[in-house]
């Protein structure tokens, strides 16, 4: 059975990139840029693995209020079965994402820019061959 891929993602060149190469993997992959369409999206599908921005853009010099975290505590909360989660991030580690992630439980947290072969092998560690 093919598994799903939500992924959460303001910058549309690193999402259709990240995409791409998950679909070639053979994931079934799910592109959102903002966090209300990413909730409803995996209220009504089936999905494996939420890969999430944390800091979503409303354009060069604002943030959208609602982002990656609404998006994981919104899974950590509501889902079930609660797919596994990866958050990523270009933030400074000075705003410490790290912590905050860890509450609505992600997996794992990547920083910015993240090799294409990093992607693939932490997916494969969440979703394993099962």
């Amino acid at each position: 059975m093919t598994k799903s891929i939500l992924l959460l993602e303001d910058d549309v060149r690193v999402a259709e990139h990240w995409k791409r190469l998950l679909e070639e993997a053979g994931y079934r992959v799910y592109h959102e840029t903002d966090a209300d369409a990413a909730i409803k999206l995996v209220d009504e599908e089936s999905i494996n693995l939420v890969i999430t921005d944390i800091l979503i853009r409303e354009n060069e010099t604002k943030f959208k209020p609602r982002g990656g975290l609404s998006l994981l505590a919104h899974v950590s909360i509501n889902v079930r079965p609660r797919p596994k989660t990866i958050a990523v991030t270009g933030a400074s580690p000075s705003l410490n994402i790290e912590g905050h992630v860890h509450i609505f439980n992600a997996a794992r947290t990547l920083n910015k820019p993240i090799s294409d072969a990093i992607l693939l092998a932490e997916v494969a560690a969440e979703l394993g061959n099962d």
